[in-house]
């Protein structure tokens, strides 16, 4: 008797929930985004509308949104809920864009229960979204030097030379007509003769800085805002706020639909130009470097950022071309290990290939940072956490080597 109880209770359960089932198809779907475009580490409201249709009420509805790789949730992006006939609900959460790109919403997923959990039925509701996000642009640069030693966002680097304009060449007799403000009080003050003196400033020329960045697949590597890629860019942007402060030409080389493209303007337009960079197929660096020797004028400070993971070569040769071109040339090389080790768990199978995976990785790039230096070019080694401060790095020994 209790058994046929039973079973009668779930029979009249199961029509129930068919009968909710069948409201699930009058039930509609949409998705409102508080923005389309933004920058790296802004937030962004989400909103899913749910609209009850049909005259009955649903079962028990859980509501799940799939967010995109590169997409943090900083709030539940799941909920439940039961509609009444002809009911509507708003189901709000906020995420973070965690890297730069399209970021493509696909779906939202309704599974629908019963009352007593014994059944469920899942519909999907593709709806296409994309957001634009941008790649963050540094603050402006501090007055005087161009960059703060102290910062943390440059690895305590700092480039070591101030704005573009004139440079300090000697002392000389004033005359008539020179500015007032340029006389050495100093210089007089120490002088046998006392006679009035100037400091005398020569023009400097404006350098030019070119940043090549080989959007390789390897490229796509590392957790959700910290991939290779978003790194690099990122020290991109920070080298051209620094430069065009001072005056200096900066652009970058980027590789798209299997040619180079050239990157130009200020760091907000570079970032709106560089965030959608392709990195599904490789450009080999020849492609770069004859785009480079058919373009840019001589005597410019190239900085090459390279990512050569195990089997991968570094083209030392074609880099050659450049300094024989009468470039200067700054290698700054990822060390991959740093983008793509995990902290979880494996078994005992996995951490032994893991470990033969590593040793073999080390080999490898420390085989292509020697063939580097023997070849008599310079190389900075990057990890996850100091990009820029290399690439500064690299500025600061190229400033150094061309005034020697």
């Amino acid at each position: 008797m209790p058994g046929n109880v039973l079973l009668l209770i779930i029979a009249i359960d199961a029509i129930i929930f068919r009968r909710e089932f069948r409201t699930l198809s009058t039930l509609k779907v949409e998705r409102d985004v508080q923005k389309t475009e933004m920058f790296v580490d802004d937030t962004v409201r989400v909103r899913l509308k749910l609209a009850n249709n049909s005259l009955n009420t649903t079962g028990v509805l859980e509501v799940i949104e799939e967010l995109p790789r590169g997409l943090r949730p900083l709030t539940m992006t799941s909920f439940r809920l039961r509609l009444s006939g002809t009911e509507s609900s708003d189901l709000e959460y906020d995420a973070a864009a965690e890297e730069m790109g399209y970021l493509h919403f696909k779906k939202v997923i309704v599974r629908a229960f019963d009352r007593l959990g014994l059944f469920s039925s899942t519909l999907d509701f593709e709806m296409e979204t994309c957001l634009r996000i941008f790649p963050k642009v540094p603050g402006s640069p501090s007055q005087g030097l161009l960059l703060d030693r102290s910062s943390p966002a440059f690895g305590g680097q700092a480039i070591l030379y101030r704005r573009a304009g004139q440079d300090f060449s000697g002392i000389r007799e004033y005359y008539p007509g020179d500015d007032h403000r340029l006389i050495a009080w100093k210089a007089m003050a120490k002088s046998s003769t006392h006679v009035p003196l100037t400091k005398e400033f020569e023009e400097e020329r404006s350098l030019d800085f070119l940043f090549i960045l080989q959007n390789r697949k390897s490229m796509s590597q590392g957790l959700p805002g910290r991939r290779k890629i978003d790194t690099c860019v990122g020290a991109a942007l920070a080298l051209a706020q620094q430069l065009q402060s001072n005056g200096d030409r900066f652009s970058i080389l980027v590789g798209r639909e299997r040619r180079i493209e050239k990157i130009l303007g200020n760091p907000i337009r570079i970032s709106e130009q560089i965030h959608d960079i392709p990195l599904d197929r490789d450009i080999g660096l020849d492609q770069f470097v004859d785009q480079v020797l058919g373009s840019t004028r001589t005597n410019s400070m190239i900085i090459v950022m390279i990512d050569a993971p195990f089997p991968s070569e570094v083209e030392v040769s074609e880099l050659q071309k450049l300094k024989a071109a009468g470039h200067h040339v700054e290698i700054v090389l990822l060390e991959t290990l740093t983008f793509t080790e995990s902290s979880r768990r494996d078994d005992s199978t996995a951490q032994i290939s893991k470990a033969f995976l590593r040793k073999r990785e080390q080999y490898h790039f420390s085989e292509q940072v020697k063939l580097i230096r023997a070849r008599g070019m310079h190389v900075h080694v990057a990890t996850l956490n100091d990009v820029t401060a290399r690439v500064i790095e690299a500025v600061n020994h190229g400033k150094g080597e061309t005034a020697s």
